[in-house]
């Protein structure tokens, strides 16, 4: 019979014993953890100024139906 020939990823399904160091899986995690963190204060923000902007134009729009400009009165 001939030779097998070797498949893909050969490296990927090669079971080794190789962990990182502490120290550097630590880093890596905290990394993770400050870009999640970065990334919900900033949603967190954007939606609080979407919120705000629809409460100013709910109000602009409750002011312009009492004095009866609005398109609607």
């Amino acid at each position: 019979m001939g030779r097998l020939r070797k498949k893909r990823n050969w490296k990927g399904r090669e079971q080794s014993d190789a962990r990182p160091p502490p120290e550097e899986s630590r880093a890596r995690l905290w990394w993770w953890s400050s870009r999640y963190v970065h990334f919900y204060t900033q949603t967190r923000k954007n939606l609080q100024k979407v919120l705000e902007l629809k409460e100013k134009k709910s109000q602009r729009a409750d002011i312009l139906t009492k004095t009866g400009r609005g398109a609607a009165a």
